[in-house]
């Protein structure tokens, strides 16, 4: 096995057989953060990169992409970066060795402390902490898809919103700290899927009021006593909706569970549907489920004022203004 450079210093795996104790970054151990498709998914890319890793010997940490595939962490899937390539960083650009399949960035002020080194199959790999990461990927996503990655990085790793923030006063990340304070501003934790993400973004944008995600029921439970959580809930008012995907039809006991949930929250005065893929398709479908879930509103007395489409720029305004408002109410 050959050496592996990493800021000038090469690290040689036999030599330095405490190394990954002493820089490695924790990763989750509890398989609960991921669905059993999306931890089985994330798991056979991580091995794939891993091993284009290790072969590639890179003088620099691995960045962007990369280092989030190394950590399992799920990345939207638009943005601009190849995902042949293998992505690296530098800390100054005389540093920078141009290398086949793999893409060289310079990221002014990296040091070490922002690196993870893992051992695996004989070798050490250095990568980018995940706040590193996340900022880098600000240069290449939407920020609908920044919003998205930042929920991932909560659900996936055991960062914290101030985590997120603390990171953003650091010099280091004053290039993306716009784009990212955005996605931060309208991120939320406790989502269990992308999609969750995609469904409160497309109905806030719209003029709905921010919900609570994965909201326990209270005095709601299945026949066998789990309690009944909806993945967007409005509590004040009793709305309620679930993303549904396409195992939610063709998985019978999933399917028997669905209708027990629907049946159990509507008895109990609560307005409760759902959102599938179609309605998150575009802008058309996303205003037609908009208009439906005023109408849940409606129904319970408080209906909400539809909106043109905001910008994520406008839906990031809004939010710090309600943040303000519960802040001054909660003052009173």
């Amino acid at each position: 096995m050959g050496e592996y450079v990493t800021f000038g210093a090469r690290i040689d795996p036999e030599a330095n057989a405490d190394i990954t104790a002493q820089t490695q970054w924790p990763e989750p151990s509890d398989e609960s953060r991921y669905k059993p498709l999306t931890s089985a998914s994330l798991s056979e890319t991580r091995e794939d990169v891993l091993a284009r890793c290790l072969a590639a010997n890179s003088r620099a940490p691995f960045s962007h992409i990369t280092a989030l595939q190394l950590q399992r962490i799920e990345v939207p899937a638009q943005h601009t970066l190849d995902t042949d390539t293998l992505h690296v960083t530098f800390s100054s650009i005389g540093k920078r060795k141009l290398r086949k399949n793999v893409q060289s960035h310079i990221r002014q002020g990296l040091c070490e402390s922002d690196t993870v080194v893992v051992r695996w199959n004989g070798g050490l790999i250095r990568y980018v902490k995940p706040l590193i990461a996340w900022s880098q990927m600000a240069g290449f996503m939407p920020i609908e898809q920044m919003v998205e990655l930042t929920e991932s990085i909560f659900r996936h790793t055991d960062l914290t919103r101030p985590d997120f923030e603390n990171a953003l006063k650091e010099p280091a990340f004053a290039h993306r700290r716009k784009a990212c304070s955005i996605a931060l501003s309208l991120a939320q934790e406790h989502t269990d899927s992308p999609k969750e993400t995609q469904s409160h973004l497309a109905l806030t944008r719209y003029g709905a009021p921010f919900p609570i995600v994965n909201y326990q029921v209270p005095g709601a439970h299945y026949d066998n006593g789990v309690g009944i959580t909806a993945d967007l809930a409005w509590p004040q008012l009793r709305v309620a909706l679930d993303y549904q995907g396409d195992h939610h039809r063709t998985d019978k006991e999933q399917w028997r569970r669905d209708n027990s949930k629907s049946g159990i929250l509507r008895q109990a005065g609560w307005e409760f549907d759902v959102i599938t893929q179609l309605d998150l398709a575009d802008s058309w479908h996303q205003t037609a489920l908009a208009v439906k879930v005023a109408g849940m509103f409606a129904k319970q007395g408080k209906p909400f004022v539809l909106t043109h489409r905001l910008s994520m720029n406008e839906l990031a305004d809004r939010r710090r203004k309600a943040w303000r408002n519960r802040g001054n109410d909660a003052q009173r």
